[in-house]
């Protein structure tokens, strides 16, 4: 809960230490893994974002956010598409 309060008031690094805290209470939970992710990605690093929906996908295969902010995630380090008008 910490780590969503801290996102809700913007403070990303905040959020990514606590739900890092929360992986290594509850490394089976993979709602904490795609906190962090989430958290991850709003600092601009995407590849450990990624690797953080990963092990939430290898924990739960069918967990919905993980699988979506999976691949929002990849599609954010890809950069924008020239081809797409902004």
């Amino acid at each position: 809960n910490l780590g969503r309060a801290q996102l809700q008031q913007g403070n990303a690094s905040a959020a990514a230490v606590a739900f890092k805290a929360a992986t290594e209470e509850a490394p089976q939970d993979p709602a904490t893994w795609t906190g962090l992710g989430v958290a991850r990605d709003l600092l601009g690093d995407h590849a450990a974002a990624q690797q953080a929906y990963a092990r939430a996908l290898t924990l739960d295969p069918l967990h919905g956010p993980a699988r979506h902010n999976l691949a929002l995630s990849r599609r954010m380090q890809a950069g924008p598409d020239p081809g797409r008008a902004e």
